[in-house]
């Protein structure tokens, strides 16, 4: 059984300005926006995701990435290093050959 997520639709609008239209639009595309937000089931038969990142460092739980041509999902606990460079100087070093 697929489930199917219902997209509001927009009320009409009158030909005079109207308030309970209004509040009704503003209701309406509050409601589109929560579900845009709310996780939901997805079935599909194909997928395409382009321009995945390539670690989950800057994403939120549940969000995937590609890793070495693998797709990974980012959970909670996970630890992203990245990559770290530095350099530095100590003091200095004197030779002397006899």
């Amino acid at each position: 059984m697929v489930d199917k997520q219902l997209l509001p639709v927009l009320p009409l609008p009158p030909e005079e300005y109207n308030r309970e239209y209004m509040e009704s639009l503003v209701r309406t595309i509050e409601l589109y926006f929560l579900q845009t937000e709310e996780p939901g089931n997805m079935r599909a038969s194909t997928m395409a995701a382009t321009k995945l990142p390539s670690t989950g460092g800057e994403l939120r739980v549940g969000d995937i990435f590609e890793d070495g041509g693998a797709l990974k999902i980012v959970r909670s606990g996970d630890v992203f290093s990245g990559t770290t460079v530095g350099t530095t100087a100590v003091g200095t070093v004197t030779i002397s050959i006899s």
